[in-house]
């Protein structure tokens, strides 16, 4: 009798893990094109992003805009709180370098995540240092990895001209 419940365990087991090992991998990617801004008419300019290539900025005003917008369905986000009253500080000058605020107030990755923000609504400038004029759009590539029910990560890809210069994690687990 005892063999009989031994082989019944076992093809129970066997029979009820068939999917266990099994290949759930995924990857998924939509490319989208946004259009930018070709000025600005600011009092005051924000630097949001700078390197040997290119300028992002925007203005106070977007920005402010774009962070009070954010606040109220995010205001659990001290960080972000004080990013705005940061750059709220420094509003009466021409230009607010945001880069050395964030920086110095070890704020630089809330910086990241609200300047993709503005570039995703097309509320910024981009300068090509090389070109010496505005880029007129970007593409940004909005990936996810799935590589099981708790494993994967996912986030944007932001290019000029098929050339990467700027990528943000937006989930992981």
């Amino acid at each position: 009798m005892r063999p009989f419940l031994i082989y019944i365990l076992i093809s129970t087991c066997i029979l009820t893990s068939n999917g266990y090992g099994q290949n759930t991998e995924s990857v998924s990617e939509v490319d989208t094109t946004i259009n930018l801004l070709q000025e600005l008419t600011t009092q005051c300019e924000l630097i949001l992003f700078e390197n040997e290539q290119i300028i992002i900025k925007s203005s106070y005003e977007l920005f402010e805009k774009n962070m009070e917008e954010w606040l109220k369905m995010h205001p659990h986000i001290k960080s972000d709180k004080e990013l705005l009253k940061l750059v709220k500080s420094k509003s009466d000058t021409s230009s607010i370098n945001v880069i050395e605020l964030a920086l110095q107030n070890k704020l630089d990755d809330r910086l990241e995540y609200r300047m993709t923000d503005l570039i995703d609504k097309g509320q910024c400038i981009i300068y090509s240092k090389e070109k010496k004029s505005l880029i007129p759009n970007l593409t940004r590539l909005t990936y996810s990895y799935v590589c099981g029910p708790t494993c994967g990560h996912g986030g944007r890809i932001y290019s000029i001209d098929g050339v990467e210069f700027f990528r943000v994690l937006d989930w992981i687990s």
